[in-house]
């Protein structure tokens, strides 16, 4: 009887201790409530700067930091939250899907935007990622000829700038030289603008607008191509890359070596030397600083204004030099002197305490050929698709399949087509394990996948991210690591693979209020679109996959007061760094 009594009585101990914890959690919690309701909501942006660097790998900010000013990139690494281990999820690191991975936070499986062109097998054609034949371009003043529609309808979700407007939030605008760079990051309801790489000059389509705005005419009526010449801004010993070996290239009208020259000729070649250099950055840079003053940005009370821009020529000079070369040094020199003039405009037009920033990249890049091959790896073996078509018409004789079931390759897909072989001795389930058995065989392939493929293993699940229907092939073909993924040659720099160097990229949240902060653990691409959702009190883009970043949210809620700037009014210590 006493046992029970004791049992009783250290249950009733329990009770009480229970009783008083819950007391305890009942008031904290109703302090909170009053705190929160007392305080209110932290004030949010006026403006979110989304910059987006093409092929601007995770470490290269940090390589090159000697070379940069306090008021461009060193401006941006000392008030950030740092993620220094961001990567995109996704095998296929391409241009168009990065883009679309960071504008919807979600994968290429749900987004659609596969490659930068794939075969519609539906349609049983090719497609180019922003093409849109009910899209007409908008001609300016530099059109000498139709060029092809262009609008996010291939885009299958919502992207951030969508829900920034559909909340009406604010209003969005992207700006690239690149076409795809600036659609993607517009989404649906914002508006883009890209370079015409054909005649000169800014455009978009009348998805966008009945006729262009009258700042976009005038941006327009005073660009004028022109000759000129890119040299070093430092001397050559001064540069981290002084002894790097340059790829050789065949390459007359630009030229092997510093300087540079860029002659203005008829046709598509000077446009394409153009994004070669700095001075194309310069150029979007430029508009999107028209844009933000013409707009008044950041101007309405309560809203917040979205500006992406997507800075190309990184990724054009890498392709070309590769990531080690003096251009590719030099560039982001003059980088960072385009974002400081950019930067201050900001600060100018919103403040750059009512903005917040961030930096990331569609994807990374490995290091060139003749780098890697000075360094004792082997020298890259790019798929050779001629021989590759070869080879699988060897395996479909085999099995007596007529070739024709091949239908294209467009690396990293192999596309069969399924209607002949519904009338085969096989299934195509059948076709594909034979063909990834074999293909495997092969000393450029790494790994053969079957899509669509449900696997959670390091490689295969990121491959298994890339399925859309009708838009991805059968079978999914992954290199070797530091191989050529889809180069044309050995001497050209590419990148599109699932390993890390193509996947690592920056990702940097900015305000002047941040206190610097480095965080190593392992985040991607896809958190960004939720994390700024779930800031701006927002839904989440439609197929958003991503994680919120707590750091971004605790650390802009901390800030319980922002500069109510007035336009033109320098009132922090960032104008003041820009105007020293």
């Amino acid at each position: 009887m006493r046992l029970v009594l004791y049992n009783n009585r250290v249950q009733d101990i329990a009770l009480d201790r229970f009783e008083i914890d819950m007391k305890k959690k009942i008031y904290l919690l109703a302090s909170f409530c009053c705190l929160v309701h007392s305080i209110g909501y932290a004030q949010q942006p006026r403006l979110i700067v989304q910059i987006i660097i093409d092929q601007l790998r995770g470490d290269q900010l940090v390589r090159y930091q000697k070379h940069f000013s306090d008021t461009g990139f060193n401006y941006l690494l000392n008030n950030s939250l740092n993620y220094q281990q961001a990567y995109h999820p996704h095998a296929n690191t391409t241009t168009c899907a990065g883009h679309a991975t960071i504008a919807t936070g979600s994968y290429p499986a749900l987004h659609g935007i596969v490659n930068n062109e794939w075969y519609d097998s539906l349609n049983k054609k090719m497609i180019y990622c922003t093409e849109d034949i009910q899209a007409s371009i908008i001609p300016n003043r530099f059109t000498q000829e139709p060029l092809p529609g262009r609008s996010p309808r291939n885009i299958m979700v919502s992207t951030l700038s969508d829900e920034i407007v559909l909340a009406n939030k604010g209003r969005a605008f992207a700006v690239s030289y690149k076409d795809r760079s600036a659609i993607t990051l517009a989404g649906h309801a914002g508006k883009a603008f890209w370079f015409d790489t054909t005649h000169g000059g800014f455009i978009t389509s009348d998805w966008y607008y009945k006729q262009y705005p009258t700042w976009v005419s005038e941006w327009n009526k005073g660009y004028q191509a022109s000759d000129f010449t890119w040299n070093l801004q430092k001397p050559a010993q001064e540069y981290t890359n002084f002894s790097s070996s340059p790829i050789i290239q065949n390459d007359q009208f630009f030229g092997q070596k510093f300087p540079h020259q860029v002659t203005h000729q008829k046709g598509q070649n000077y446009f394409k030397a153009l994004s070669k250099t700095p001075k194309a950055d310069q150029l979007s840079a430029d508009f999107a600083i028209q844009l933000l003053a013409a707009e008044k940005l950041g101007s309405d009370p309560g809203k917040t204004d979205y500006l992406a821009i997507s800075f190309s020529a990184v990724d054009a000079i890498g392709h070309h030099f590769g990531a080690n070369s003096l251009e590719a040094e030099d560039n982001l020199m003059v980088l960072d002197k385009t974002l400081s003039h950019l930067l201050k405009n900001i600060d100018t037009n919103v403040g750059l305490a009512n903005t917040l920033i961030i930096l990331t990249a569609d994807h990374g890049v490995n290091d060139p050929p003749n780098y890697l091959t000075q360094h004792h790896f082997a020298a890259p073996q790019p798929l050779n698709l001629a021989a590759l078509t070869q080879f699988i018409h060897t395996i479909l004789k085999n099995h007596q399949l007529p070739t024709e079931i091949l239908t294209t390759i467009i690396p990293p897909y192999i596309y069969f087509n399924d209607d002949l072989m519904r009338n085969q001795n096989m299934s195509m389930s059948q076709l594909t394990d034979i063909m990834t058995t074999e293909l495997m065989r092969r000393s450029e392939i790494f790994r053969a996948f079957t899509l669509p493929i449900v696997s959670h293993g390091w490689l295969s699940a990121k491959v298994s991210r890339m399925y859309y229907p009708y838009r991805t092939g059968q079978i999914y073909l992954v290199q070797p690591s530091n191989q050529a993924h889809g180069a044309k040659n050995t001497c050209r720099v590419n990148h599109g693979s699932p390993w890390n160097y193509d996947r690592y990229v920056p990702l940097l949240f900015v305000n002047p209020h941040f206190k610097k902060s480095l965080f190593t653990r392992e985040v991607h691409t896809t958190d960004i679109a939720p994390t700024l959702s779930v800031l701006l009190n927002i839904k989440v883009p439609s197929g958003a996959v991503g994680q919120t970043l707590p750091e971004v949210i605790s650390n802009f809620n901390a800030i319980t007061e922002i500069t109510t700037k007035v336009p033109g009014e320098q009132t922090n210590s960032a104008a003041k760094a820009h105007n020293d």
